[in-house]
């Protein structure tokens, strides 16, 4: 038996060591082993017993007793619960408990000394509130905090001062709340009756003597003495003194609006009996509970007849009808259990949750489920009941939550029980049918007028009157769950909570004809505005689980695939699976013919609330977009509580679309509502006396950005917690942008008579995939790393458009981006279209036409395509590039997810082994130049590259000489010994219709192969080569026809990847002037095959010309003296004009170049100038500035040296 350890402890930080007794002698006085500890071991004084087992050894050990707090439970059990906790007189007394934010103000919980927080709370005035539960008594507390991997609790793990030293926001006050305004008033005039002197008796305790004395005054005439009458009639009699006298409480601070709307609630306006509304709201509700009493009481007395029948069986009961017999008994009870839990319901609560006296809450209606549990008493044996009831348990969720949980399915958690909801009573949650628009958030019942209308009363859509249209919907009210006991408990070791997730949206109505401000900018292409509407219908619901297959239901412009829920009629138990008899309760006339059940296949649960709206019509993509959406909403709810000093989270925002006729666009809003229904009065305030408060939320705001010294946001200024999920997205620049862009046109907002829904949107971006495409380009996706990029709202030509500046932090390179250009014969193409953007470098040069296709449209005009964009490509005076959904949506191709099909892999293996027989093509001088700003792009790279990506290279490197380069390198790459008469290239002309194409590049061709590739179904390359032009960078040297016929990918699942390849290819190989892109319906025969002169197509390469002769040698000599009078930084530029001039007479610049001022001073210099074309190249924007003033026009050293060449060229 070995020796008994010794424990030796370290004096300073108490690190112990239990260690063999023979080796005391050495660990006796050892320096610590914790790092950077000065301290050493020592036995331990304290005889080296452990805490817990000194604690077992003295036998003060607990046990933890836990139990949840939450604002679930009924307030006697939380208040025994608190006080248990509390005073802890027996070891059976909880003293741990789980709490909600329930625990988070007002209780006093003696000596608690530890709080442990499951997550970062939302504000610093929470966390206060929460960690302040502990050393109340002392001072003393232990508080720690659990941080999940939510941006928000990281974002405070790593700033942890920002939530301890926060600032804590004062809470607000609604005082022209219409609806906490109506509980308050009811709340006075109850109290003033009660003071008034009434007998005790006159307030009932229990809601069950109310119900009876409204069941008894709807059967005998001349009414009734007892409650509610009593009051009412109190109420009706003094109806003008009790509103005058509340509303002297307020001291003239009421709104006139706020007061009116009392005065409407309140006042009795025919003088008939309870004719007030609240009165009518009141007794209607109650004789609702007396409906659902009497429900309660019939079920109850159908089970007992049929349990009756099985008791007068005796012993001839099979074990299955002993089942049958047990689940009868048990429905029975649970119905007597809620009858009897519905009569004895508090009445003050009552009123206070049917929203008639305040509550904790804001007053929209909740949704009760009712849970009924049972359990087996196997001690009963085979006696007459083998199961017995529990008490039933009822919780109450706020709507807004209960439109998540409280569904069929839905899972709810609560005092460690598990339950399912598993019917929804038809005869509580009235089923409704409703028909909605196809296109816009309109929605009608069958008891409107408008529900029978042949197209849609609000955007005139005709599939309005579809059947398909047509849904039935059921407001929650009240749902069920009946679990045995034992099944609905978990514990730690069985807590798996798998939750269902549902399709919701939300729809916004607003009620145009409660419209009251509307302020607008009379701009179209400006087109900002805000309204105010004081009635808004807001409807969330619930569709079920999304479905992979089925009915696809279009609602609100949107296309969803849905389950819906599948209830019984008549019960409204929640089906599962086949037609079974359990799939009803024993009280459903379907119980016993399952087969013959009608079931709602399609079911919609919703809520509904109605409120004050503030409708915003945002400008341009700059605030739709992925950034700056959040970035706006996080902007104008910072403006809301700097403006009104105090948590305004009442005020919610949500999107809403509605179609925007004449065009495939959807216009979107931005509402700012109140959650409270029918409003505090906040929103109006912020549009009265011309959205001056309205401004001033932006501005200061916009100062509280500014102001922040965090570098793109915080949670000291533009991030939220209810708008966590969307802090990667949230930027504080960019809302400084945007309330910027908004505050400098505020002196042009004016009210308008119009509405919103009126105003034409004038974005000039006609479909989602182009408003992805500016989106993209300011995120600057598919930039190389290092290169980032900034898009800003321009005028170009007149017309709204943007600046798009790409730089790597030292240098950069501008374009001008216009949106729906035309491009015809007064541009110099033969075949008209529409351009969805024309990118033009600032610098000179070539735009580029920017056509963003849909396969969906495009499919069916695939030959119309090919002939416009041939055509640019043969002006010489455009670049064209196609970008599809999944080009600008869908991630960028990865070695995981490359490109499929890509045509280009299939390349010769020298390609990769060799390439420096392929980069001739690229010149040093050219690559140098391509490298300005980022690594130039290798050959292997761009066969790779989506059509984005490479958009994004030309953007960086717009030097048609490099882009034909990398073209002549791939065509070389997939070339094949085979000779341009060898069969099968002769058999693919053939196809193709290329012969006269074909015949006009060989020509000039000595040593022509090729091959014809098959690259996926459908499309086909002819790719042939001249080996003796390839050695010479003649740019013959390749010709390459794309051609892409969909029916015969028809039946390849890729067909819309392929056509995306041809799309590629296009746009890669435009620079080859033999180049021909085909299709059925446009095929080389439909297309011309002269292609004259070759210098349209590159503007001269290097010593080697088109028609093979060498510069002169006088031109060369005199660029070789130019260059000897400039600075290395124009060099670049010098040799880009000497190849690209060629052998054309053009004139010479003069070197150094001094521009006068009227006096004869030099008031700037220019590298290079041509005075009497007045151009000139500078180095110095100072320069560049003075040169312009005095007429010329300008480019900087620092510009692409091809760009600027060619755009020299251009103008002389």
């Amino acid at each position: 038996m070995s020796a008994k350890p010794q424990l030796l402890r370290c004096h300073c930080c108490g690190d112990g060591q239990a260690i063999p007794a023979d080796q005391l002698s050495l660990w006796d006085g050892m320096p610590c082993l914790v790092r950077h500890c000065p301290g050493d071991y020592r036995t331990d004084p304290r005889g080296g017993l452990p805490l817990y087992k000194r604690l077992y050894e003295r036998g003060e050990v607990n046990r933890i007793v836990a139990r949840e707090h939450t604002g679930l439970l009924q307030r006697p059990d939380r208040e025994r619960l608190e006080t248990q906790f509390i005073r802890g007189d027996y070891r059976s007394d909880p003293n741990l408990l789980s709490a909600t934010s329930t625990l988070e103000m007002g209780i006093n919980i003696g000596d608690l000394s530890t709080v442990l927080l499951a997550s970062v709370p939302p504000e610093p005035a929470n966390y206060l509130q929460r960690i302040g539960r502990a050393g109340r008594r002392d001072g003393n507390a232990l508080v720690g905090t659990l941080v999940t991997g939510t941006a928000h609790d990281l974002y405070f793990f790593a700033e942890p001062k920002a939530m301890l030293q926060g600032q804590v926001s004062p809470p607000g006050c609604y005082l022209d709340a219409a609806a906490i305004l109506r509980r308050q008033l009811l709340a006075y005039s109850l109290d003033r009756w009660v003071t008034s002197g009434i007998d005790q008796q006159a307030l009932p305790k229990q809601l069950k003597k109310v119900l009876d004395a409204v069941e008894r005054a709807g059967k005998q005439e001349g009414g009734s003495s007892e409650f509610p009458y009593s009051w009412l009639s109190f109420c009706e009699a003094q109806q003008r003194e009790l509103l005058e006298r509340f509303l002297g409480l307020f001291d003239q601070s009421l709104a006139e609006a706020s007061q009116q709307a009392l005065a409407e609630v309140f006042l009795n306006p025919a003088e008939l009996p309870f004719g007030a509304p609240f009165a009518k709201d009141l007794i209607g509700r109650l004789e609702q509970l007396i409906a659902e009493r009497k429900r309660l009481t019939a079920e109850a007395r159908k089970l007992r007849e049929k349990y009756n029948g099985y008791a007068a069986r005796g012993d001839a009961l099979t074990e299955q009808q002993q089942d049958d017999k047990d689940q009868i008994y048990r429905e029975q009870k649970a119905f007597a259990a809620l009858k009897k839990e519905l009569e004895s319901r508090p009445l003050l609560a009552m009123l206070t949750d049917e929203g008639f006296l305040p509550n904790y809450a804001f007053p929209e209606a909740g949704v009760t489920l009712k849970s009924v549990l049972w359990r087996k008493t196997p001690g009963r044996g085979q006696g007459s009941n083998r199961s017995e009831e529990l008490p039933p348990l009822s919780y109450e969720r706020p709507a807004n939550v209960a439109i998540r949980e409280l569904v069929p399915h839905g899972q709810f958690f609560a005092q460690g029980r598990r339950v399912k909801v598993d019917q929804v009573d038809p005869n509580l949650n009235q089923i409704e049918r409703w028909r909605f628009c196809p296109a816009c958030s309109y929605t009608s019942r069958q008891t409107d007028e408008d529900f029978s209308r042949k197209e849609c009363p609000r955007c005139g859509n005709s599939g309005y009157a579809d059947q398909g249209q047509v849904k039935e919907m059921a407001k929650l009210k009240q749902v069920q769950a009946t679990t045995e006991d034992a099944r609905s408990r978990f514990g730690d070791d069985s807590d798996e909570r798998n939750p269902s997730f549902f399709q919701r949206e939300l729809l916004i109505l607003p009620d145009l004809s409660r419209r009251e401000i509307s302020l607008a900018i009379d701009d179209d292409d400006f087109p900002f505005g805000a309204e105010y509407l004081a009635s808004t219908s807001f409807r969330e619901i619930n569709f079920g689980e999304l479905a992979a297959v089925g009915q696809t239901h279009d609602i609100a412009g949107k296309k969803l695939k849905v389950r819906g829920f599948e209830l019984c009629r008549s019960c409204g138990k929640v089906q599962h699976g086949a037609a079974k008899a359990a799939n009803h309760t024993w009280g459903c006339r379907y119980r016993d013919k399952p087969d013959d059940a009608q079931v709602r296949q399609l079911l919609f649960m919703y809520r509904e609330f109605k409120s004050e709206a503030l409708r915003f019509l945002l400008p341009g993509a700059s605030f739709w977009d992925e950034s700056g959406q959040p970035s706006f909403i996080g902007a104008l709810h910072l403006g809301l509580k700097q403006r009104f000093g105090g948590k305004v989270d009442h005020l919610q925002s949500a999107l809403g679309e509605e179609p925007q006729p004449g065009s495939q666009q959807r216009k979107t809003f931005l509402y700012l509502y109140d959650s409270v229904p029918g409003g505090t009065g906040y929103v109006r305030q912020l549009m009265e006396a011309k959205g001056s408060d309205l401004r001033a939320v932006f501005e200061q705001s916009l100062a509280a950005l500014e102001g922040c010294d965090c570098s793109d946001g915080c949670y000291r200024c533009i991030f939220q917690y209810r708008q966590r999920f969307d802090r990667e997205r949230t930027s504080k620049r960019r809302a400084i942008e945007q309330l910027q862009t908004i505050l400098k046109r505020w002196d042009e907002l004016s009210p308008s008579d119009r509405s919103l829904s009126e105003v034409t949107i004038n974005t000039r971006a006609e479909s989602e995939l182009e408003l992805r495409f500016i989106e993209k380009l300011r995120e600057g996706k598919g930039l190389p790393d290092g290169v980032t990029a900034s898009l800003r709202d321009d005028v170009i030509k007149g017309r709204k458009g943007y600046r798009l500046i790409l730089s790597n932090g030292t240098k950069s390179i501008s374009w001008d981006l216009e949106q729906q250009v035309p491009i015809g014969g007064s541009e110099g193409v033969d075949v008209f279209s529409r351009a969805d953007f024309v990118l033009t470098p600032t610098a000179g040069g070539k735009p580029i036409a920017i056509y963003t296709d849909g396969w969906e449209y495009h499919r069916a005009r695939l030959a119309k395509d090919a002939e416009q964009r041939m055509a640019l490509q043969r002006s010489g005076k455009y670049l064209f590039w196609a970008l599809t959904w999944d080009d600008v949506v869908d991630k960028l191709p990865s070695p995981q997810k490359p490109l499929q099909p890509n045509g280009l892999e299939q390349v010769m293996p020298a390609f990769s082994s060799k390439p420096e027989l392929f980069s001739r093509w690229w010149p040093d001088d050219l690559n140098d130049a391509a490298a300005a700003i980022t690594r130039t792009l290798q050959a292997r790279d761009a066969q790779l590259a989506s059509s984005l990506e490479l958009l994004m290279q030309v953007l960086l490197n717009p030097s048609e000489r490099w882009w034909q380069g990398l073209a002549q390198q791939l065509c070389q790459a997939q070339l094949s010994p085979s000779p341009l008469q060898s069969p099968d290239i002769q058999s693919a002309i053939a196809k193709l219709d290329l012969a006269s194409h074909v015949d006009e590049w060989h020509q000039q061709a000595d040593q022509s192969c090729g091959q014809f590739l098959q690259l996926a179904p459908g499309l086909e390359v002819l790719n042939l080569g001249d080996m003796p032009r390839h050695q010479q960078r003649n740019p013959g040297a390749s010709f390459r026809a794309i051609h892409f016929n969909p029916e015969d990918s028809n039946e390849s699942p890729h067909q819309q990847a392929i056509w995306r390849e041809w799309i590629r290819q296009a746009n890669l190989f435009q620079f080859l002037p033999h180049l021909l892109i085909s299709t059925p319906g446009w095929s080389g025969a439909e297309q011309s095959s002269a292609i004259e002169p070759y210098a349209v197509w590159v503007e001269g390469t290097p010593a080697q010309q088109v028609g093979g002769q060498a510069m002169a040698s006088e031109a060369a000599k005199a660029w070789q003296s130019i260059g000897a009078l400039i600075t290395a930084d124009c060099q670049p530029v010098v040799e880009a004009l000497q190849a690209a001039s060629g052998s054309n007479d053009l004139p010479l610049p003069e070197a150094g170049y001094e521009l006068e001022g009227n006096k004869g001073e030099v008031v700037a210099e220019a590298e290079l100038a041509w005075p009497e074309q007045k151009l000139a190249v500078v180095m110095q924007p100072e320069d560049a500035e003075a040169f312009e003033q005095a007429g010329w026009r300008c480019w900087l050293i620092d510009d692409s040296p091809d760009t600027t060449a060619q755009a020299i060229l251009d103008a002389l």
